[in-house]
C-alpha cells in the first residue's frame, strides 16, 4: 500500500483541479464554437473526440500509432513491411473509431459521455487486435506485439474483459484499481493537454510507481499471470504518448539507432 499512497500523492500534486472540459450538455451552444476554436491548434494524444467537447474517459490512442514510435520500432525488431502493414490496419481501424466518436450525441452527460468513449476506445483495441493473426503470422512476434500493447495501454489494460478474466480480481481489488485509473488518467490527460512540455515532471517515477502499485494489488497468482500478459517489462518513455504527433507518422528507416528507455524484467 506504501506505494500507491505515493502514486496517489504524486498525482495530486501534479494535477489541476479541473482536468476535463466543462463543456458539456448545458453548454453545447455557443459555447461549443468557442471550444472548437480552442482546439484549432490540432488533436492531442488522447484528445480524438471532435472539437466541441472535451474528451472525458482518456486513451492513448491518436492518428499515428504507438508502434511507429522509434524506441518501440527497436523493440518490436520487425520488417518495415510488417509494420507498415500493422501501420495500414490500425488507420484503417482508427479511422472508424474516430466517425464513432464524432457521432456521440452533444447532449450527454458527462458520465455517460465517459462510458461511451470507453466502450468506443475498448472496441478500437479489439478490433485492431483481432486483425494481428493475420497481420503478423509468426506467433512468438504476434504474442510479443500484443505484450507491448497491453504495456502501452498503462492502467487503462484493466478495462479488458480479457485481462479481467484472467486475473479474476475480487471486488475490493476491483475498487482500488479503478481509483488508480481515475487517478492516472487525470495525471494522463494533464500531460498530454502540456502537448509533450513536460519538463517538470518526473514521467520515470510516475510510470515506475504505476506499475509498483498494481504490483501491490495482486496475489502471487495474479501477478505471475500479470506478468504473462505483459511479457517482458519495458520502461516506456513519455514520448511514446505524447509526442507522437511530432513524429510525422510512418515507419522510421533506422530502426536500429539509440532510442531512450531501456529494457526492464521484472524481479
Amino acid at each position: 500500500m506504501k506505494n500507491i499512497k505515493k502514486l496517489a500523492l504524486v498525482i495530486a500534486l501534479t494535477a489541476p483541479a479541473c482536468l476535463v472540459n466543462a463543456q458539456g450538455a448545458g453548454q453545447a451552444g455557443g459555447a461549443a464554437n468557442a471550444g472548437a476554436g480552442q482546439a484549432s491548434n490540432g488533436q492531442l494524444p488522447g484528445q480524438n473526440l471532435n472539437a466541441e467537447r472535451g474528451i472525458m474517459h482518456w486513451n492513448p490512442y491518436n492518428q499515428d500509432p504507438w508502434f511507429t514510435n522509434p524506441y518501440m520500432v527497436q523493440q518490436l525488431r520487425m520488417q518495415p513491411e510488417l509494420l507498415n502493414k500493422l501501420q495500414n490496419n490500425y488507420q484503417q481501424n482508427y479511422g472508424k473509431y474516430q466517425e464513432n466518436l464524432n457521432r456521440l450525441p452533444n447532449n450527454l452527460p458527462e458520465g455517460e459521455l465517459a462510458r461511451r468513449q470507453q466502450e468506443l476506445a475498448q472496441q478500437f483495441e479489439n478490433n485492431f487486435s483481432g486483425s494481428l493473426d493475420q497481420s503478423i503470422p509468426d506467433q512468438p512476434q504476434r504474442q510479443r506485439f500484443q505484450q507491448m500493447m497491453t504495456q502501452y495501454q498503462g492502467l487503462n489494460a484493466f478495462d479488458s474483459s480479457n485481462v479481467l478474466k484472467r486475473l479474476d480480481l475480487s471486488v475490493e481489488q476491483r475498487r482500488q484499481i479503478n481509483r488508480m485509473q481515475q487517478e492516472w488518467r487525470r495525471t494522463m490527460t494533464r500531460l498530454s493537454r502540456a502537448n509533450g512540455n513536460i519538463q517538470d515532471f518526473d514521467w520515470n517515477d510516475f510510470y515506475r510507481r504505476s506499475n509498483l502499485s498494481v504490483d501491490e494489488i495482486l496475489t502471487p497468482d495474479q501477478l505471475r499471470i500479470w506478468r504473462e500478459i505483459r511479457g517482458e517489462n519495458l520502461d516506456l518513455p513519455a514520448d511514446v504518448y505524447f509526442r507522437a504527433q511530432q513524429n510525422g507518422g510512418g515507419v522510421p528507416n533506422n530502426s536500429q539507432g539509440n532510442t531512450p528507455g531501456t529494457d526492464r524484467s521484472k524481479q
